[in-house]
């Protein structure tokens, strides 16, 4: 069990350095020529949601019950990473062009190396920890997200690059129309469920490590 708390931290330091590294580089902190208009994108919110997560995880991964990691966090941090991987493979390869090179090495490291750090990192750990609540509270995040977006750009302070009202294209209203715009909404719904019952069901078809490790994650 020690060797697996030690694979799990070495891991989340991992995590945590890959969220920073693709953060900085999609921000390009590292030039000096600052592109903040990219922390309007998933995969850049995502990569905070894990930068925060796994600098905790890596620091106090033995936390008890009443510690400051939770699988709640856990979860939700696992699904958006997931989730903003799909959807820019799915609808933002073109999009992607619009950004310098050193941008799109970022974006890749955050929608490509982060999600596959983040499941080896979970393998090494606990079992057992997810349950169907979480669902909710998920996807609620992401709709809270998207309208807060919305919202943003109906009020004259869009986030997205250019001419568009939303960081994302499948999404800019103002150019596809509510019509296609909710169908879109619709796939990204559907998409995040079953990636939600996805998560779940791989934690249950493991062995049921939670009671055997002191504290674990609730």
């Amino acid at each position: 069990m020690r060797n697996n708390r030690n694979t799990e931290r070495r891991l989340a330091l991992l995590c945590g350095l890959a969220a920073l590294i693709g953060l900085l580089l999609a921000i390009r902190v590292f030039d000096g020529n600052f592109a903040w208009k990219a922390i309007g994108m998933m995969e850049v919110w995502s990569g905070l949601d894990a930068l925060v997560y796994y600098w905790f995880t890596a620091k106090w991964i033995k936390a008890g019950r009443d510690g400051l990691i939770s699988s709640r966090w856990y979860f939700i941090v696992m699904v958006h990473c997931f989730l903003a991987a799909i959807l820019g493979l799915l609808y933002m390869g073109p999009a992607y062009k619009v950004y310098d090179n050193t941008q799109q090495l970022g974006i890749l490291v955050l929608i490509l190396a982060l999600p596959l750090l983040m499941l080896f990192q979970y393998f090494a750990g606990p079992r057992h920890i997810f349950r169907k609540r979480m669902i909710k509270l998920t996807m609620g995040i992401t709709l809270l997200y998207l309208l807060v977006l919305f919202a943003l750009g109906d009020m004259g302070h869009p986030l997205g690059i250019g001419t568009m009202v939303v960081p994302y294209p499948y999404l800019n209203y103002a150019q596809l129309g509510w019509g296609i715009v909710s169908v879109n909404l619709v796939v990204i719904v559907i998409i995040e469920y079953i990636l939600c019952r996805i998560m779940i069901a791989i934690d249950r078809s493991g062995r049921n490590e939670i009671n055997s490790r002191k504290g674990g994650r609730r």
